[in-house]
């Protein structure tokens, strides 16, 4: 079986495009398996929580903080882990002290601080009475401090009604001291 020249040709062409097309093939895939293997561990969740409550306790053994959030995903690459319907309560002689909640936040792993996120709402209680509420977009929380502040508009409310807004403002987490920044502004209820 003799094949022509012209068919031979052809067949060795299309041999040599095939060859080609599987080596490059080949040669791409690895490049990018490579990429998103990098992507990959800089961005996968080390673990997550759902439902979760954690607890700190003083050095009496006392409780000093309670965190719920519906789900927490730790990304140990970037050190940070992320919360959603968040809530953190703090408590001193074992009553509810402050409390903060949000849609979610970003909990950052070695700077002790929590940024909140999406309806923003502390409150502080004395004697297991709410005091005051501030309401914000956004917040963070210095954890070893036990400070707020916030760059974004606020409305701050006490007891009696009085509202008082600004934009950014500087508190203890208890808001018994609080800096208002700048457009300050108030109502004030007489009692």
């Amino acid at each position: 079986m003799i094949i022509a020249r012209h068919k031979l040709r052809l067949i060795i062409a299309t041999l040599l495009i095939i060859i080609a097309v599987v080596a490059w093939t080949k040669i791409d895939n690895q490049s990018h398996n490579a990429n998103s293997l990098q992507i990959s561990t800089e961005s996968d969740i080390d673990f997550f929580v759902e439902n979760a409550e954690l607890k700190t306790f003083d050095i009496n053994g006392q409780l000093s903080q309670l965190a719920l959030s519906t789900k927490i995903e730790h990304y140990r690459q970037k050190m940070f882990s992320t919360a959603q319907k968040m809530q953190v309560s703090s408590y001193q002689t074992q009553l509810l002290d402050a409390d903060i909640s949000s849609n979610r936040a970003r909990i950052y792993d070695n700077q002790g601080r929590v940024i909140f996120r999406g309806d923003v709402e502390v409150n502080s209680y004395k004697i297991g009475q709410k005091q005051a509420v501030l309401k914000t977009q956004t917040l963070t929380y210095h954890r070893d401090q036990q400070t707020i502040t916030t760059e974004d508009f606020v409305e701050f409310t006490d007891v009696f009604g009085n509202i008082t807004t600004a934009v950014g403002l500087s508190a203890d987490l208890q808001l018994k001291t609080a800096i208002l920044k700048n457009n300050v502004q108030g109502t004030f209820n007489e009692n």
